[in-house]
């Protein structure tokens, strides 16, 4: 986004500028969305007024929009060399290094190998929900449905908490405006929800053989969760879209409203999946209960060859006659 640029060689054009920014935050706090202005990305001091540029500093932590303003008649402007941008106190330089996934415009800086790991790490809830879709669609297993029922319980609790604490985004030094408020954070609160859910499933739903291979993956799965979920929560705050606090009350929440859901999946659903699944209706829709069949991707298979094998052995025997 281009910086709207705005060059001071007086005082009292300077202290115009604070008092207005003080006004527009009185009338128009970032929680009220109705005021409209002029938002100005880049401010140019000049260096012999540290003074006013030490109250404009001041104001950075809470000034998003300031309102319309021209030019005082009469003034000489001169651009200086320091930009300073209301919207989080950057500089139109540093803008200008930031580079975008432009799928999710997620933004890291340029050259930051780590940033960009972590910008691709954002992405992980979304392919998460993809994957679930997939499932779904192609499965139709009735647990699956509940878990990802629940992952959208709790993104629509986690929507709700957002615009009742409305609390922003920290001021970022890219300089972005965020209309969308921070407290807590959906990412770290939906990742820790899926890692609770899975460390859950895994120990107490999914079959145990009694083996140290069966035990091997279980832990891999539940540690490789975790660790995603933690990865994706350091990265929230690394890049700069929430602050320390924010991910955590997510991470929180996100293990508090995973093993609950979970609770309510094993004991109050799970008892209703046989009766839905032989429903008229779920039998339109080719639901499945797979909660009593141990290892479901070795049913599957046996069920396709023997399938497969007896249709291969009618095949041969028609053409034999």
């Amino acid at each position: 986004m281009d910086c709207q640029r705005i060059s001071f060689t007086s005082d009292a054009y300077l202290k115009a500028l604070i008092n207005t920014m003080k006004i527009a935050l009185y009338h128009c706090p970032l929680k009220s969305r109705e005021w409209k202005g002029i938002k100005i990305k880049c401010l140019w001091i000049p260096h012999t007024y540290p003074a006013i540029a030490d109250d404009i500093f001041q104001l950075f932590e809470s000034v998003v929009l300031v309102g319309p303003m021209q030019p005082m008649a009469g003034v000489q402007h001169q651009e200086s060399e320091l930009a300073i941008d209301l919207d989080g106190g950057s500089t139109c330089e540093d803008a200008s290094k930031l580079k975008a996934i432009s799928f999710t415009h997620v933004e890291y800086y340029k050259g930051d190998f780590l940033g960009y790991i972590f910008a691709w790490s954002s992405l992980l809830p979304f392919c998460i929900g993809v994957g679930f879709v997939t499932l779904i669609i192609f499965r139709r297993d009735l647990h699956t449905m509940s878990y990802f029922l629940g992952i959208v319980v709790n993104e629509a609790a986690n929507w709700i908490l957002k615009h009742i604490i409305q609390e922003r985004r920290p001021g970022r030094v890219k300089g972005n405006l965020y209309t969308e408020y921070g407290m807590p954070s959906s990412h770290s609160q939906f990742m820790w929800f899926f890692a609770t859910y899975m460390a859950f499933f895994i120990s107490i739903r999914v079959y145990r053989n009694y083996n140290i291979i069966d035990d091997l993956w279980k832990g891999v799965v539940c540690g490789g969760s975790c660790v995603a979920a933690a990865f994706v929560t350091y990265s929230r705050v690394y890049l700069e879209y929430h602050t320390l606090g924010q991910v955590l009350w997510g991470c929180f929440l996100g293990i508090i409203n995973g093993a609950l859901w979970f609770a309510v999946v094993q004991f109050v659903l799970t008892p209703f999946f046989p009766l839905l699944a032989s429903s008229p209706v779920g039998e339109f829709l080719m639901l499945r209960d797979s909660t009593l069949i141990p290892h479901v991707m070795w049913f599957e298979y046996t069920s396709s060859r023997s399938e497969a094998r007896s249709r291969q052995r009618k095949v041969t025997s028609r053409k034999s006659q």
